[in-house]
């Protein structure tokens, strides 16, 4: 079944696309050796990224938190059960 994302999914893929290549991706090796990675954490909140299935912040759909997941886990498969 093929999913059409709206405008504001878009952006949100975009934007945590752009998120795990900048905050992720550089600290696999770290993430790999089990170091957990508060820094990311906290940026993931400051990006609002944690509060997408929250009444009255985000976008509060389960589609649009699967798009974070799946970025996150396209990058760091153990990382994303942080989410």
């Amino acid at each position: 079944m093929m999913m059409c994302l709206s405008e504001e999914q878009q952006i949100l893929r975009t934007s945590i696309k752009e998120f795990v290549n900048r905050y992720v991706v550089p600290r696999l090796k770290d993430i790999r050796n089990e170091v957990f990675p508060r820094d990311i954490l906290r940026e993931l909140g400051k990006n609002g990224f944690f509060n997408v299935m929250i009444p009255g912040f985000g976008v509060q759909d389960s589609y649009s938190y699967s798009l974070i997941v799946e970025e996150i886990a396209s990058a760091s498969h153990p990382w994303h059960g942080f989410m």
